[in-house]
């Protein structure tokens, strides 16, 4: 838990043991929002996330 409130990437990595799991993915996505929506959307997430993804950039955009 202490990884996931540092963000500490490497710390993460060795706990999930995938450099592409979408935990680091949704690590990596801040900033803006059209940047921020633009890399959620190339993750793969659950449908569910996708959808709520959809959605906040219907409302954000």
């Amino acid at each position: 838990m202490q990884a996931l409130s540092r963000k500490d990437r490497s710390a993460i990595e060795k706990v999930v043991g995938d450099t592409e799991d979408p935990l680091l993915g949704l690590l990596a996505a801040g900033g803006n929002a059209e940047e921020c929506l633009e890399k959620l959307k190339q993750l793969s997430l659950p449908d569910e996330a996708a959808l709520l993804n959809t959605r906040l950039g219907e409302v954000v955009l």
